[in-house]
């Protein structure tokens, strides 16, 4: 009857006999319900993510509120500490820091004025692919002391894909080492690509304004 109602806490007695034995089956099934209905909790969660992105995106005239926004979503769905966006000016084929959300003022001016060698970012560039930086202590760009004063450990690194091609990067950071799934990785490229169509129709707004 609990079970019925939506409790899949609720456990039957186990045992050797054939009672136990459906009890230790009837166990087995509401553990499966259980983290299928977490599982599904959390699918919602993501959709809704992935449903306000896009309607930031495409109602929002700020661009750098809009990616604010956009950044503070995705930070709460993945309960990360930070996130960062750098757009590509295609005048000087650089990274420039456009928004971050979670960095104190001086790592983000490091973010911002630092050159990109050996950074995953122009990996992320080259490739067009997702990365995942384990441990981000090893930066060689920000170096160890300044990322372990800012508390970060791992980093995952998205790029901003329009229909030109990468117009940026995306980098959402953790105060632990982690992993990101495969799923977590596919629903940040998608925020990605939704993101990177944005900034492209603000360029080309932009320009014939």
């Amino acid at each position: 009857r609990a079970v019925s109602g939506g409790d899949f806490q609720e456990r039957a007695p186990a045992g050797r006999d054939e009672i136990g034995e459906l009890g230790n089956a009837f166990n087995i099934m509401t553990q499966e319900l259980e983290g299928s209905r977490g599982e599904l909790h959390q699918r919602n969660i993501d959709l809704s993510a992935l449903s306000v992105a896009a309607a930031v995106m495409v109602t929002s005239e700020d661009l750098e509120e809009a990616l604010r926004r956009v950044l503070d979503k995705v930070i709460e769905m993945l309960g990360v500490k930070a996130g960062w966006i750098f757009q590509l000016n295609p005048a000087s084929g650089r990274l420039e820091l456009t928004v971050h959300r979670g960095l104190s003022p001086e790592f983000a001016q490091r973010e911002a004025t630092l050159e990109m060698k050996e950074c995953i970012c122009t990996r992320v560039l080259e490739e067009k692919a997702p990365l995942v930086a384990q441990n981000i202590l090893e930066c060689p760009r920000q170096g160890k002391a300044a990322v372990e004063k800012e508390g970060l450990r791992c980093h995952a690194s998205i790029p901003l894909k329009s229909r030109a091609g990468v117009v940026g990067v995306m980098n959402i950071a953790s105060e632990s080492l982690r992993e990101f799934s495969a799923y977590e990785l596919e629903l940040m490229t998608s925020i990605g690509q939704m993101v990177g169509l944005a900034i492209e129709n603000a360029h080309l707004w932009r320009d014939v304004s």
